[in-house]
């Protein structure tokens, strides 16, 4: 099921239909527009915190850096924000990982 998801955000990334990459990222869970995030296993607990405070996104934390980054064709990216609802839910239903929410 892992390349299922990583196959999904193939199609996002050449649809148009993520942000990579921590600024773009916050600038779109400010403007709304993240339905998901899939943060890096290699991501810190606290940053991940930092960037959903008082939102409630699903996050997936299942792959490396280096998965992601060669999935989506750009380097060292961290952290995947999805904005289409439809993959997004696609996503997380392809999942195995728990997907977690911000509980505040």
């Amino acid at each position: 099921m892992r390349d299922k998801v990583l196959s999904l955000l193939g199609f996002a990334m050449k649809s148009r239909k993520l942000l990579s990459g921590t600024r773009s990222v916050e600038r779109g869970i400010r403007e709304q527009k993240v339905m998901l995030l899939i943060a890096s296993k290699e991501m810190s607990q606290n940053a991940l915190e930092r960037l959903i405070y008082q939102r409630e996104i699903p996050v997936i934390q299942a792959y490396s850096v280096e998965e992601l980054s060669r999935v989506i064709g750009k380097k060292n990216r961290h952290i995947i924000g999805i904005t289409d609802p439809a993959m997004a839910k696609a996503m997380l239903e392809f999942s195995e990982q728990e997907v977690f929410f911000d509980e505040n």
